[in-house]
């Protein structure tokens, strides 16, 4: 909260431990489930929740997904310590949602410098596309974008 006050926009994954085949899905996990946190959660190709994607279970105290964006099949940077090494593998995990949604943030920063960190993340929310057939504890608002 005070990092927010502090016009310090904070953007984390909802979590990986969902399994959509089983239900109730996971919840959020911290710190994603702080209310002054921006909570994202992952989708697929098909725009689709991710099979792993932990979902929002109670939006009223926190615990909230805020958007969703790309986290399936991700090609990112890897450490060639990891095991299977090499500079860069696809990736799956709300993690690789994250960096999608933080750089809009920027962006915006950018074009509204005017604006404080909770302008900013309400524009994510106000502007990210609705998901048909996706319900809203899975994605949020839907897909973060740029207006």
């Amino acid at each position: 909260q005070r990092a927010l006050e502090k016009n310090c926009l904070i953007v984390a994954a909802a979590g990986n431990e969902s399994r959509r085949n089983e239900r109730p899905p996971r919840p959020v996990n911290s710190p994603a489930d702080a209310q002054s946190i921006m909570a994202v959660a992952a989708l697929n190709r098909r725009l689709s929740i991710a099979d792993f994607s932990n979902a929002g279970i109670n939006d009223q105290t926190g615990g909230g997904v805020d958007v969703a964006a790309p986290g399936v099949d991700i090609y990112s940077a890897y450490s060639q310590l990891a095991p299977g090494g090499g500079l860069y593998r696809s990736l799956d995990g709300t993690s690789m949602a994250v960096p999608h949604v933080a750089g809009l943030a920027a962006l915006y920063m950018e074009q509204f410098p005017d604006l404080t960190a909770e302008d900013i993340r309400q524009k994510l929310v106000d502007t990210a596309q609705s998901l048909d057939r996706q319900e809203a504890i899975d994605v949020g608002a839907g897909l973060a974008r740029m207006i």
